[in-house]
Protein backbone atom coordinates (compact mmCIF):
# COMPACT_ATOMS: atom_id res chain seq x y z
CA UNK A 1 0.00 0.00 0.00
CA UNK A 2 2.82 2.44 0.84
CA UNK A 3 4.33 1.95 -2.18
CA UNK A 4 1.68 1.92 -4.49
CA UNK A 5 1.38 5.74 -2.30
CA UNK A 6 4.87 6.67 -3.08
CA UNK A 7 4.70 5.75 -6.72
CA UNK A 8 1.55 8.16 -7.22
CA UNK A 9 3.71 11.07 -5.27
CA UNK A 10 6.63 10.60 -7.79
CA UNK A 11 4.05 10.32 -10.74
CA UNK A 12 2.50 13.56 -9.84
CA UNK A 13 5.81 15.50 -9.16
CA UNK A 14 7.04 14.27 -12.64
CA UNK A 15 3.70 15.22 -14.57
CA UNK A 16 3.25 19.28 -12.46
CA UNK A 17 7.09 19.70 -12.52
CA UNK A 18 6.65 23.38 -12.32
CA UNK A 19 3.93 23.06 -8.92
CA UNK A 20 6.34 20.64 -7.64
CA UNK A 21 9.78 23.25 -8.14
CA UNK A 22 7.97 25.81 -6.49
CA UNK A 23 6.55 24.27 -3.60
CA UNK A 24 9.96 22.13 -3.03
CA UNK A 25 12.29 24.90 -3.17
CA UNK A 26 10.18 27.55 -1.06
CA UNK A 27 9.82 25.07 1.21
CA UNK A 28 13.46 24.62 1.12
CA UNK A 29 14.17 28.15 1.10
CA UNK A 30 11.80 28.42 4.61
CA UNK A 31 14.22 25.26 6.17
CA UNK A 32 17.45 26.64 5.05
CA UNK A 33 16.61 30.06 6.98
CA UNK A 34 14.72 27.78 10.33
CA UNK A 35 18.06 25.56 10.05
CA UNK A 36 20.83 28.37 10.26
CA UNK A 37 18.61 29.93 13.00
CA UNK A 38 18.51 27.03 15.21
CA UNK A 39 21.63 26.04 14.61
CA UNK A 40 23.14 29.55 15.54
CA UNK A 41 20.56 28.93 18.85
CA UNK A 42 21.99 25.70 19.67
CA UNK A 43 25.23 27.06 19.65
CA UNK A 44 24.41 30.32 22.05
CA UNK A 45 22.34 27.89 24.60
CA UNK A 46 25.80 25.42 24.72
CA UNK A 47 28.01 27.72 25.84
CA UNK A 48 30.61 26.19 28.12
CA UNK A 49 28.83 23.03 28.64
CA UNK A 50 30.77 20.88 26.93
CA UNK A 51 33.05 20.66 30.33
CA UNK A 52 32.68 17.32 32.10
CA UNK A 53 31.32 18.93 35.02
CA UNK A 54 29.58 22.42 33.57
CA UNK A 55 26.71 21.76 36.14
CA UNK A 56 28.78 21.71 39.59
CA UNK A 57 30.89 24.75 37.86
CA UNK A 58 30.26 28.28 39.63
CA UNK A 59 31.98 31.46 39.48
CA UNK A 60 32.74 34.11 42.22
CA UNK A 61 31.53 37.59 41.44
CA UNK A 62 30.53 40.59 43.33
CA UNK A 63 28.58 43.67 44.18
CA UNK A 64 30.41 46.64 45.77
CA UNK A 65 29.37 49.68 47.11
CA UNK A 66 31.66 52.73 48.18
CA UNK A 67 29.41 55.70 48.88
CA UNK A 68 27.10 55.37 46.02
CA UNK A 69 29.50 53.89 43.90
CA UNK A 70 30.38 50.82 42.27
CA UNK A 71 28.48 47.82 40.99
CA UNK A 72 28.51 44.57 39.96
CA UNK A 73 31.68 42.70 38.84
CA UNK A 74 32.96 39.64 37.41
CA UNK A 75 36.14 39.90 39.56
CA UNK A 76 36.99 38.35 42.77
CA UNK A 77 40.38 38.93 44.73
CA UNK A 78 43.03 36.42 45.60
CA UNK A 79 42.30 34.19 48.75
CA UNK A 80 38.48 33.95 48.12
CA UNK A 81 38.76 30.18 46.22
CA UNK A 82 41.22 28.93 48.29
CA UNK A 83 39.52 29.37 51.62
CA UNK A 84 36.00 28.75 50.03
CA UNK A 85 37.58 25.19 49.00
CA UNK A 86 39.58 24.96 52.78
CA UNK A 87 36.94 25.98 54.92
CA UNK A 88 33.38 24.64 53.00
CA UNK A 89 33.16 20.91 52.47
CA UNK A 90 30.47 21.16 49.13
CA UNK A 91 33.43 23.03 47.82
CA UNK A 92 35.60 20.62 45.64
CA UNK A 93 38.52 23.21 44.05
CA UNK A 94 38.77 26.41 42.90
CA UNK A 95 40.56 28.04 40.32
CA UNK A 96 41.75 31.56 39.41
CA UNK A 97 42.36 33.13 36.33
CA UNK A 98 43.73 36.36 35.79
CA UNK A 99 44.61 38.43 32.70
CA UNK A 100 48.78 38.47 31.70
CA UNK A 101 48.40 41.71 30.03
CA UNK A 102 45.53 42.92 27.23
CA UNK A 103 48.73 42.81 24.64
CA UNK A 104 51.28 40.95 25.02
CA UNK A 105 54.13 40.74 22.96
CA UNK A 106 55.63 36.65 22.57
CA UNK A 107 59.08 35.61 21.48
CA UNK A 108 60.48 33.05 20.03
CA UNK A 109 63.84 32.74 18.03
CA UNK A 110 63.28 34.98 15.31
CA UNK A 111 59.29 35.21 15.60
CA UNK A 112 57.55 37.72 17.48
CA UNK A 113 53.47 38.16 17.46
CA UNK A 114 51.63 40.46 19.91
CA UNK A 115 48.72 37.87 21.83
CA UNK A 116 45.77 39.22 23.37
CA UNK A 117 44.38 36.02 25.19
CA UNK A 118 47.51 35.32 27.61
CA UNK A 119 46.79 34.77 31.02
CA UNK A 120 48.13 33.53 34.81
CA UNK A 121 46.38 30.50 35.87
CA UNK A 122 46.44 28.23 38.34
CA UNK A 123 47.16 23.88 37.91
CA UNK A 124 43.72 23.31 39.08
CA UNK A 125 42.09 24.30 35.85
CA UNK A 126 43.06 20.82 34.37
CA UNK A 127 40.53 19.42 37.57
CA UNK A 128 37.90 21.89 37.28
CA UNK A 129 37.38 22.26 33.76
CA UNK A 130 37.68 20.23 30.93
CA UNK A 131 40.91 21.56 29.15
CA UNK A 132 42.80 18.10 28.06
CA UNK A 133 46.49 18.38 27.53
CA UNK A 134 47.75 16.56 24.54
CA UNK A 135 51.44 16.84 25.47
CA UNK A 136 52.52 17.16 29.10
CA UNK A 137 51.03 16.35 32.66
CA UNK A 138 47.79 18.16 33.70
CA UNK A 139 48.88 17.36 37.49
CA UNK A 140 51.61 20.07 37.40
CA UNK A 141 51.81 21.26 34.32
CA UNK A 142 51.25 24.78 35.96
CA UNK A 143 52.93 24.38 39.85
CA UNK A 144 56.29 25.67 38.71
CA UNK A 145 56.59 29.44 38.47
CA UNK A 146 57.63 30.32 35.22
CA UNK A 147 55.83 27.28 32.89
CA UNK A 148 53.09 27.94 30.32
CA UNK A 149 50.92 25.65 28.66
CA UNK A 150 49.94 26.49 24.99
CA UNK A 151 47.01 25.46 22.82
CA UNK A 152 47.48 23.66 20.22
CA UNK A 153 47.15 26.27 17.45
CA UNK A 154 49.82 28.57 19.31
CA UNK A 155 52.36 26.12 19.85
CA UNK A 156 52.21 25.46 15.90
CA UNK A 157 52.54 29.03 15.09
CA UNK A 158 55.29 29.21 16.91
CA UNK A 159 57.42 25.81 16.89
CA UNK A 160 55.57 24.20 13.59
CA UNK A 161 56.00 20.31 14.21
CA UNK A 162 59.32 20.81 16.45
CA UNK A 163 58.21 19.37 19.70
CA UNK A 164 57.13 22.23 22.38
CA UNK A 165 57.93 20.78 25.41
CA UNK A 166 61.44 22.46 27.16
CA UNK A 167 61.14 25.47 24.71
CA UNK A 168 61.46 28.74 26.11
CA UNK A 169 59.38 31.58 25.04
CA UNK A 170 60.29 35.50 26.22
CA UNK A 171 56.48 37.52 27.23
CA UNK A 172 56.82 41.29 26.94
CA UNK A 173 60.36 41.19 26.75
CA UNK A 174 60.70 40.26 30.89
CA UNK A 175 59.57 37.18 31.48
CA UNK A 176 60.97 34.14 30.20
CA UNK A 177 58.44 30.62 30.53
CA UNK A 178 58.92 27.13 29.61
CA UNK A 179 56.50 25.26 27.81
CA UNK A 180 55.09 22.47 30.22
CA UNK A 181 52.01 21.61 28.07
CA UNK A 182 50.07 21.73 24.81
CA UNK A 183 46.23 21.71 25.14
CA UNK A 184 43.54 21.51 22.82
CA UNK A 185 42.62 24.76 21.15
CA UNK A 186 39.14 25.79 23.35
CA UNK A 187 35.57 25.63 21.59
CA UNK A 188 34.36 28.51 19.94
CA UNK A 189 31.51 28.80 22.58
CA UNK A 190 33.42 29.11 25.31
CA UNK A 191 32.86 32.48 26.97
CA UNK A 192 36.29 31.89 28.28
CA UNK A 193 39.05 31.53 25.85
CA UNK A 194 42.94 31.33 25.74
CA UNK A 195 45.82 30.63 24.01
CA UNK A 196 48.31 30.82 26.71
CA UNK A 197 47.86 30.12 30.83
CA UNK A 198 50.80 31.08 32.32
CA UNK A 199 51.30 29.65 36.02
CA UNK A 200 49.84 31.84 38.53
CA UNK A 201 53.15 30.88 40.90
CA UNK A 202 54.73 33.27 38.13
CA UNK A 203 52.43 36.33 39.11
CA UNK A 204 52.79 35.80 42.95
CA UNK A 205 57.14 34.76 42.51
CA UNK A 206 56.81 38.91 41.72
CA UNK A 207 54.94 39.80 44.78
CA UNK A 208 54.35 36.82 47.43
CA UNK A 209 51.77 39.06 49.64
CA UNK A 210 49.33 39.26 47.02
CA UNK A 211 48.56 35.71 47.65
CA UNK A 212 46.77 35.97 50.88
CA UNK A 213 45.73 40.01 50.71
CA UNK A 214 41.92 40.38 50.97
CA UNK A 215 42.21 43.69 49.76
CA UNK A 216 43.94 45.70 47.18
CA UNK A 217 43.76 43.84 44.22
CA UNK A 218 40.36 42.58 42.44
CA UNK A 219 41.12 41.81 39.16
CA UNK A 220 40.64 37.77 39.41
CA UNK A 221 38.41 35.56 37.35
CA UNK A 222 37.40 32.99 40.45
CA UNK A 223 35.75 29.79 39.72
CA UNK A 224 34.27 26.82 41.94
CA UNK A 225 33.39 23.34 41.29
CA UNK A 226 31.24 22.22 43.71
CA UNK A 227 30.32 18.35 45.30
CA UNK A 228 27.66 16.67 43.31
CA UNK A 229 24.51 17.60 44.67
CA UNK A 230 25.93 20.47 46.68
CA UNK A 231 22.76 23.49 46.48
CA UNK A 232 24.58 26.71 45.46
CA UNK A 233 22.06 28.36 47.21
CA UNK A 234 23.22 26.80 50.18
CA UNK A 235 26.56 28.30 49.50
CA UNK A 236 25.83 31.74 48.61
CA UNK A 237 23.92 31.99 52.00
CA UNK A 238 27.43 31.64 53.76
CA UNK A 239 29.18 34.09 51.65
CA UNK A 240 27.93 37.10 53.63
CA UNK A 241 29.93 35.41 56.76
CA UNK A 242 33.06 34.75 54.83
CA UNK A 243 32.82 38.50 53.70
CA UNK A 244 32.41 39.84 57.98
CA UNK A 245 35.66 37.34 58.95
CA UNK A 246 38.12 38.70 56.09
CA UNK A 247 36.62 41.93 55.09
CA UNK A 248 34.48 43.48 57.84
CA UNK A 249 36.64 45.47 59.80
CA UNK A 250 38.59 47.19 56.28
CA UNK A 251 34.89 48.07 54.51
CA UNK A 252 33.17 49.31 57.75
CA UNK A 253 36.53 51.77 58.13
CA UNK A 254 35.98 52.73 54.58
CA UNK A 255 32.09 52.68 54.78
CA UNK A 256 31.77 50.46 51.69
CA UNK A 257 30.02 47.06 51.14
CA UNK A 258 31.17 43.91 49.88
CA UNK A 259 29.21 40.90 48.94
CA UNK A 260 29.67 37.92 47.24
CA UNK A 261 27.43 35.84 44.84
CA UNK A 262 27.96 32.96 42.61
CA UNK A 263 26.87 32.32 38.91
CA UNK A 264 26.53 29.47 37.06
CA UNK A 265 28.87 28.66 34.45
CA UNK A 266 26.49 27.66 31.73
CA UNK A 267 24.66 30.79 32.40
CA UNK A 268 27.70 33.64 31.47
CA UNK A 269 27.14 34.06 28.03
CA UNK A 270 23.37 34.71 27.89
CA UNK A 271 22.20 36.03 31.45
CA UNK A 272 25.87 37.95 32.87
CA UNK A 273 25.31 41.86 32.72
CA UNK A 274 28.20 42.26 34.76
CA UNK A 275 31.30 44.45 34.69
CA UNK A 276 34.42 43.12 33.95
CA UNK A 277 33.28 39.91 31.83
CA UNK A 278 36.67 38.45 30.31
CA UNK A 279 34.85 38.31 26.88
CA UNK A 280 31.46 40.01 25.09
CA UNK A 281 28.58 38.18 26.36
CA UNK A 282 24.91 37.10 24.30
CA UNK A 283 21.68 38.13 25.68
CA UNK A 284 18.55 35.63 26.26
CA UNK A 285 16.45 38.24 24.25
CA UNK A 286 17.82 37.41 21.48
CA UNK A 287 17.41 34.04 21.46
CA UNK A 288 14.16 34.63 22.07
CA UNK A 289 13.94 37.13 19.53
CA UNK A 290 15.40 34.28 16.99
CA UNK A 291 13.24 31.94 17.71
CA UNK A 292 10.41 33.90 16.87
CA UNK A 293 11.62 34.37 13.54
CA UNK A 294 12.38 30.91 13.18
CA UNK A 295 9.02 29.93 14.13
CA UNK A 296 6.94 32.42 11.26
CA UNK A 297 9.75 31.94 8.48
CA UNK A 298 9.16 28.15 8.86
CA UNK A 299 5.37 29.07 9.16
CA UNK A 300 4.92 30.75 6.21
CA UNK A 301 6.67 28.03 4.28
CA UNK A 302 3.95 25.85 5.46
CA UNK A 303 0.96 28.40 4.78
CA UNK A 304 2.03 29.00 1.34
CA UNK A 305 2.24 24.65 0.55
CA UNK A 306 -1.23 24.97 2.34
CA UNK A 307 -2.28 27.26 -0.40
CA UNK A 308 -0.66 25.97 -3.16
CA UNK A 309 -2.27 22.45 -2.42
CA UNK A 310 -5.50 23.97 -1.86
CA UNK A 311 -5.32 26.20 -5.38
CA UNK A 312 -4.87 23.13 -6.93
CA UNK A 313 -8.25 20.99 -6.00
CA UNK A 314 -10.01 21.51 -8.78
CA UNK A 315 -7.36 19.78 -10.89
CA UNK A 316 -7.21 17.02 -8.63
CA UNK A 317 -10.50 16.51 -7.55
CA UNK A 318 -11.21 13.97 -10.48
CA UNK A 319 -8.47 11.81 -9.16
CA UNK A 320 -10.47 12.01 -5.47
CA UNK A 321 -13.29 10.83 -7.19
CA UNK A 322 -12.40 8.00 -9.58
CA UNK A 323 -10.45 7.01 -5.81
CA UNK A 324 -13.66 7.07 -4.20
CA UNK A 325 -15.48 5.57 -6.47
CA UNK A 326 -12.80 2.31 -6.89
CA UNK A 327 -13.36 1.43 -3.13
CA UNK A 328 -10.70 4.43 -0.96
CA UNK A 329 -11.70 5.90 1.65
CA UNK A 330 -11.46 9.25 3.58
CA UNK A 331 -8.76 7.86 5.60
CA UNK A 332 -6.77 5.99 2.90
CA UNK A 333 -6.59 9.41 1.09
CA UNK A 334 -5.61 11.19 3.77
CA UNK A 335 -2.91 9.17 4.27
CA UNK A 336 -1.84 9.37 0.51
CA UNK A 337 -2.02 13.60 0.50
CA UNK A 338 -0.18 13.55 3.89
CA UNK A 339 2.20 11.33 2.23
CA UNK A 340 2.64 13.34 -0.61
CA UNK A 341 3.43 16.23 1.58
CA UNK A 342 5.67 14.50 3.59
CA UNK A 343 7.78 13.38 0.40
CA UNK A 344 8.03 17.51 -0.24
CA UNK A 345 8.75 18.34 2.97
CA UNK A 346 12.08 15.56 2.86
CA UNK A 347 13.36 16.74 -0.65
CA UNK A 348 12.93 19.98 0.73
CA UNK A 349 15.26 19.27 3.70
CA UNK A 350 17.55 18.06 1.42
CA UNK A 351 17.67 21.31 -0.70
CA UNK A 352 17.88 22.53 2.75
CA UNK A 353 20.84 21.55 3.83
CA UNK A 354 22.76 22.04 0.72
CA UNK A 355 21.88 25.72 0.90
CA UNK A 356 22.60 25.91 5.03
CA UNK A 357 25.92 24.45 3.90
CA UNK A 358 26.62 27.46 1.14
CA UNK A 359 25.49 29.80 3.67
CA UNK A 360 27.43 28.87 6.49
CA UNK A 361 30.42 30.62 5.96
CA UNK A 362 28.94 34.30 5.09
CA UNK A 363 27.15 33.23 8.48
CA UNK A 364 29.96 32.51 10.15
CA UNK A 365 31.46 35.77 9.26
CA UNK A 366 28.59 38.00 10.02
CA UNK A 367 28.13 36.68 13.72
CA UNK A 368 31.83 35.43 14.26
CA UNK A 369 30.32 32.25 15.79
CA UNK A 370 32.44 28.97 14.26
CA UNK A 371 28.97 27.58 13.53
CA UNK A 372 28.78 24.21 11.67
CA UNK A 373 25.75 21.52 10.53
CA UNK A 374 27.72 18.49 11.71
CA UNK A 375 25.97 15.58 12.09
CA UNK A 376 28.84 13.00 13.41
CA UNK A 377 29.51 15.29 16.08
CA UNK A 378 25.59 15.30 17.33
CA UNK A 379 24.36 11.91 16.12
CA UNK A 380 21.15 12.95 17.86
CA UNK A 381 20.29 15.67 15.05
CA UNK A 382 19.85 13.00 12.52
CA UNK A 383 16.70 11.95 14.56
CA UNK A 384 16.03 15.42 15.32
CA UNK A 385 16.08 16.06 11.97
CA UNK A 386 13.26 13.22 10.56
CA UNK A 387 11.25 14.67 13.53
CA UNK A 388 11.39 17.95 11.53
CA UNK A 389 10.34 16.52 8.26
CA UNK A 390 7.33 14.78 9.82
CA UNK A 391 6.33 17.63 11.92
CA UNK A 392 6.73 20.33 8.93
CA UNK A 393 5.44 17.40 6.65
CA UNK A 394 2.17 17.07 8.75
CA UNK A 395 1.38 20.71 9.91
CA UNK A 396 1.59 21.53 6.09
CA UNK A 397 -0.47 18.56 4.35
CA UNK A 398 -2.88 18.21 6.94
CA UNK A 399 -5.27 21.13 6.15
CA UNK A 400 -4.94 20.40 2.22
CA UNK A 401 -5.29 16.26 2.93
CA UNK A 402 -8.79 16.56 4.63
CA UNK A 403 -10.02 19.70 2.47
CA UNK A 404 -9.16 17.22 -0.88
CA UNK A 405 -10.50 13.44 0.82
CA UNK A 406 -13.88 14.97 1.69
CA UNK A 407 -14.59 15.93 -2.15
CA UNK A 408 -18.13 14.44 -2.59
CA UNK A 409 -17.34 11.48 -5.72
CA UNK A 410 -21.21 11.98 -7.45
CA UNK A 411 -20.76 15.78 -7.06
CA UNK A 412 -16.66 15.49 -9.36
CA UNK A 413 -18.05 12.99 -11.62
CA UNK A 414 -21.75 14.85 -12.83
CA UNK A 415 -19.79 18.55 -12.76
CA UNK A 416 -17.37 16.52 -15.41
Amino acid sequence: MFKNYFMIVIRNIKRHKGYSAINIIGFAIGMACCILILNFILFETNYDKYHENAGRIYRISMEIDFGGRGGKLAVSNHPVGRYLTENFPEVVDSVKFRRYDYRTLVEYENKQFYENRVFFSENSAFHVFSFPLIIGDSRSALNDPYSVVLTESIAKKYFGNDYPIGKVIKLNNRDDFTVTGVIQDVPSNSHFRFDMLCSFESFYSRDPAQRHLWIKDWNNYTFLLLQKGADPQDLEKKLPEVVDKNLGQVIKVAGAKIDFFLMPLTKIHLYSDLEGELSGTGGIAYIYAFSAIAFFILLIACINFMNLSTARSSNRSKEVGMRKVLGASRKKLIIQFLGESLLYSALAFVIALALSELALPMIRTLSGSDLSLSFVKDPWLIAASVGFVIFVGVISGIYPAIFLASFQPARILQAR
